[in-house]
């Protein structure tokens, strides 16, 4: 897992926890995009953003260089334009 403080989004800070590809022995498939989330409950008093999800993900752009982003990924379209991006 991974933990995200500091950030001028504030929701966006918590544990996510990892949600990639696994091999049967648990460990990390090779070849496969990294992918961590977080989902915000509902129902804490204060707390912005409750029940978004948000992931933290290494993605490959067509260069080929690997970029990490923090986003809201769009339920119908995830991985596009449609995404919101925090970092």
């Amino acid at each position: 897992s991974f933990i995200v403080s500091g950030a001028g989004t504030t929701f966006v800070n918590g544990k996510y926890n990892f949600t990639g590809l696994k091999t049967d022995d648990g460990f990390f498939r090779p070849l496969s995009e990294i992918s961590y989330e977080m989902k915000i409950p509902n129902n804490v008093p204060g707390k912005v953003g409750g029940g978004k999800t948000l992931t933290l993900f290494r993605c490959t752009m067509r260069s080929k260089q690997k970029w990490w982003f923090l986003s809201e990924a769009d339920e119908e379209q995830p991985g596009t334009d449609k995404d919101i991006d925090y970092y």
